[in-house]
């Protein structure tokens, strides 16, 4: 009874460990491959691809203006055309479910500084524009337009964008997708303590994104397409009616399409990032069930049963009697702990859509296994005991 309970104990230890490494940015490029590689299984197998007909995609990169930012000159979105474009918006009575203005609004638009305030009220009226903005010192850095505010940095552990965090702690802010999912899905995001819940629903705050969305070179299941807002406004200057064509009951990213950023999945434009984030999150992936804890749990304690109690079973013996020395040997070399919690991985993101630490778990069970069963570790600590009493 007291080695089963302390198994139970010693997994729930690493449950709490396990919890600590996938719920930050740790992570390592083998543990990022073998995610992507067991998703795109899964997927494959179970055709969980995410019904993206809700979005809208709607380029600013060919309607630009110079304006003023500090002592130099930049590239930036013609917000004269935004006017234009919430005007027709307001004036039709389009319902889009969320605008996601994914540009910098950090400079006055020198041009004419009068176009900001006639954008905000624009904006203020139509209550669901989404903008990005930077954390500076644990502060929002807030810029000239005012929207709802969500933060845009996916900052990594990684070169490319791997995990990504879904609400900031400080200041409370969430990320611009997990705002989309509340705004556009009436998802409430909140903390219980430092554990972040969806709906009251526990959830990771820090999840892979799944890339729904990809080039259409690569040849899109479900593709989006991507409008022109130079070309949209042509269009709606003498059919203002077709906007609702354009944005009624969907989400509508709105930004430059010719910056991108490397991914898993490939270099990718900002705003599609963004949009892979939200349909990631509004497929429910980052949510944490019972379930998955009471698997973890009866995993890792079984595991630890064998680490503190038993060495793991010797197959190599087994498969010398039916196969060759080769196979027996490559059966020994890779029957581990490492093995078991691949396995264990696999499992966990076939059916929970969750990853499961591999290397800290599997150097932790090993260590313990090697303490308790080698034989020099043993009569060290044999000796050390015997010293004592002397």
């Amino acid at each position: 009874m007291k080695k089963i309970f302390l198994s139970i104990l010693s997994g729930a230890v690493l449950v709490v460990l396990n919890w600590f490494f996938i719920n930050s940015y740790f992570t390592t490029k083998p543990e990022e491959e073998f995610y992507e590689k067991v998703t795109l299984l899964r997927d494959h197998i179970l055709h969980g691809a995410e019904n993206v007909s809700g979005l809208a995609f709607i380029n600013t990169a060919n309607d630009i203006a110079v304006i003023r930012s500090g002592r130099n000159h930049v590239a930036a979105v013609n917000r004269q055309d935004l006017v234009k474009f919430f005007g027709v918006l307001m004036s039709q009575r389009a319902k889009p479910k969320a605008i996601v203005l994914d540009q910098d609004f950090y400079d006055v638009y020198s041009p004419d500084p009068r176009v900001d305030d006639t954008l905000n009220a624009l904006i203020k009226k139509v209550n669901n524009v989404l903008v990005p903005v930077k954390i500076d010192s644990g502060k929002i850095d807030t810029p000239v337009i005012h929207a709802c505010y969500g933060t845009a940095g996916y900052d990594t552990y990684g070169l490319d964008v791997d995990k990504v965090k879904v609400f900031e702690t400080s200041p409370l802010l969430p990320s611009l997708p997990a705002l989309v999912h509340s705004v556009a899905d009436g998802v409430n995001y909140g903390f219980r303590g430092s554990l972040l819940t969806a709906n009251g629903k526990l959830c990771l705050n820090y999840i892979w994104p799944e890339y729904y969305l990809k080039s259409d070179k690569d040849g899109e299941a479900t593709p989006v397409a991507t409008n022109q807002l130079e070309t949209m406004l042509l269009d709606l200057r003498d059919m203002p009616g077709n906007i609702h064509a354009d944005v009624d009951g969907k989400v509508v990213f709105m930004g430059t399409f010719d910056q991108k950023v490397p991914t898993q999945a490939e270099p990718m434009e900002g705003v599609k990032v963004a949009a892979n984030i939200y349909l990631t999150l509004r497929s429910g992936q980052h949510y944490v069930t019972l379930w998955w804890f009471l698997f973890i749990l009866t995993a890792y304690s079984v595991l630890s049963y064998y680490a503190w109690f038993k060495q793991l079973p010797q197959l190599d013996k087994f498969f010398r009697g039916f196969f060759s020395d080769v196979l027996a040997d490559f059966v020994k070399k890779w029957f581990s702990y490492t093995s078991f919690l691949l396995f264990l991985s696999f499992c966990s993101i076939f059916i929970f859509r969750i990853s499961v630490n591999v290397i800290v778990i599997g150097f932790v069970l090993s260590a313990i296994s090697y303490v308790r069963f080698d034989e020099h570790v043993s009569n060290f600590l044999i000796w050390l005991k015997k010293k004592n009493k002397t």
